[in-house]
């Protein structure tokens, strides 16, 4: 199965989040939504996830709502279940791509080494998630792994960066040619949730949007 960026993302901007109740899953999508943004990564973190998931899907028909942080094959069809449309992995294994394909669910699985990029082009994955981001060197790094191994691929090869992105190094990362979109957790950091600081995960978003199209 392969993903290409235009398949499911609409931004250049991919949010993760954490909740630990719907509503905060309601207050953080409809202020994404308010910004412009309209694609949110739930992480299965916490017990409430699923439920946070099938809340947004249904509150919000035109979000798009990945669950993030799948790591078990069951989780695969229970995050579709709950109206997921997208699954996004830390790592990559053969159990996982085989549970995905069975759900029929659209995977960004992750990877954070050349060996890893090339097991997971071989399985047919050609947009893929680069963690964790700054720990594995950087923008620096996903360059030079992605110019050894893009061309073999004619270009057909993209990434989210997410561990470790922020507003700071963003523009970093749409300079090397190869991210699809950036993802992170500054736009509805837990204070900011917790205080349902909704004018503030606004302006974060824009303010991100905006430093996405204005580098070069």
């Amino acid at each position: 199965m392969t993903l290409s960026p235009s398949d499911w993302l609409s931004s250049p901007v991919l949010p993760v989040v954490v909740v630990d109740d719907t509503d905060s899953a309601l207050f953080v999508a409809g202020a994404f939504l308010e910004a412009g943004l309209s694609q949110i990564e739930i992480t299965l973190r916490t017990p409430a996830s699923l439920a946070a998931i099938e809340a947004v899907a249904r509150r919000f028909p035109a979000m798009r709502v990945a669950a993030g942080t799948v790591l078990a094959p069951r989780q695969a069809t229970a995050a579709r279940d709950a109206g997921a449309t997208l699954c996004v992995s830390p790592g990559f294994t053969a159990g996982l791509a085989q549970a995905m394909q069975s759900a029929g669910m659209p995977w960004i699985p992750g990877v954070a080494t050349a060996g890893e990029v090339m097991r997971a082009c071989e399985a047919g994955y050609g947009l893929l998630k680069f963690f964790p981001a700054m720990a594995a060197g950087g923008p620096a790094a996903l360059e030079a792994i992605a110019s050894a191994i893009r061309p073999a691929r004619d270009g057909d090869l993209a990434f989210v960066p997410t561990g470790g992105v922020n507003l700071d190094n963003l523009p970093a990362w749409k300079a090397t040619g190869c991210v699809a979109a950036v993802g992170g957790t500054w736009l509805a950091r837990d204070s900011l949730v917790v205080s349902r600081a909704h004018a503030s995960i606004v302006a974060a978003v824009r303010e991100a949007l905006a430093a996405w199209h204005a580098a070069t």
